[in-house]
């Protein structure tokens, strides 16, 4: 138990420190995938990922953090890189625009560059399909703060913005389950809760079984409740990567309000104080983190197996 409430501790921290230290969470997709990659958060990051849930690694300044091979400033689909290159830092349909970002480039000539052909009418453009990728993470998240402004400024009047911006995307040279992550989280809207709404239940049933099976791994940790699961509270709510049919939600292809993201864009340009990692990061009750290990090993063990 000890040991659980360091790595509280150390996250905290990790979310409270000043520059651009933090930590990186990878969810069950990512973790799938040939490469995995992940997303870097601190109190200056929009609080919005990709997947609400999966695995925790240590804060970027332990040496247990793992190291990282590219970076970008919001989604770089890697997994379409990876499909054309064989790497997920690769070129994306052979054009240079999406290899390494010219060492000279300033956050506005980025976000003025990627963002030229978004006027807030129209949803592509943003955000970029074949972003550059960054030299370092300082980069990479100054590059991303602007471009969050930018992108609010293109559409002040949309009731909802595009669900993919506002995370970023790393790429880890390599990383390892036993030294690298120190545990498992899921993050909500609102403040901290006991459990998970129906929505949410279903959502993660619905993550499972398209994005599974859960790695034996996790299963294990769970098992043996070697690592703890963190709740992060106060950010955007699951992405349905397909609609639901048995739920009435409408929002499932919505990234953050207006009025979310104005709170966000506030706390990016110094206009408001983020919160801090006691107001976001606490040990997840355990009727919540039973509910989604629950969910996670009955998807499991529903999951075809193997000849």
């Amino acid at each position: 138990q000890s040991d659980k409430i360091n790595a509280l501790d150390m996250i905290r921290r990790a979310w409270d420190m000043r520059g651009y230290l933090g930590f990186q969470v990878s969810g069950l997709d990512k973790v799938q995938q040939p490469t995995p990659t992940t997303s870097l958060l601190n109190k200056y990051t929009i609080r919005h990922l990709y997947s609400n849930w999966g695995v925790l690694f240590y804060p970027q300044d332990s040496p247990r953090a793992p190291k990282t091979k590219c970076s970008f400033p919001c989604d770089g689909n890697t997994d379409l890189r990876w499909a054309e290159t064989g790497s997920p830092c690769g070129l994306l349909n052979k054009s240079l625009e999406s290899g390494p970002c010219n060492i000279s480039m300033t956050p506005q000539e980025y976000s003025n560059h990627y963002l030229s052909d978004f006027d807030g009418r129209r949803y592509f453009g943003s955000p970029p399909v074949g972003t550059c990728s960054t030299p370092d993470l300082n980069t990479m998240l100054e590059f991303q703060k602007e471009m969050m402004i930018q992108y609010k400024d293109r559409a002040p009047d949309s009731a909802f913005y595009s669900r993919y911006l506002g995370y970023n995307e790393v790429v880890p040279s390599e990383w390892n389950f036993t030294f690298n992550v120190i545990g498992f989280f899921f993050s909500h809207p609102g403040g901290f809760r006991e459990n998970l709404t129906t929505s949410e239940r279903a959502w993660l049933k619905h993550d499972c079984e398209n994005n599974g099976p859960v790695p034996q791994e996790w299963l294990d940790a769970w098992e043996s409740g070697s690592l703890p699961f963190f709740e992060l509270a106060g950010f955007t709510a699951p992405f349905w990567s397909k609609s639901p049919d048995s739920l009435a939600i409408t929002e499932s292809d919505r990234g953050p309000s207006q009025a979310r993201l104005t709170e966000f864009d506030d706390i990016l340009e110094g206009k408001m104080l983020p919160p801090a990692g006691d107001e976001v990061i606490r040990m997840a009750p355990e009727s919540m983190a039973h509910a989604i290990r629950a969910i996670a090993r009955n998807s499991a063990e529903a999951q075809p197996k193997g000849p």
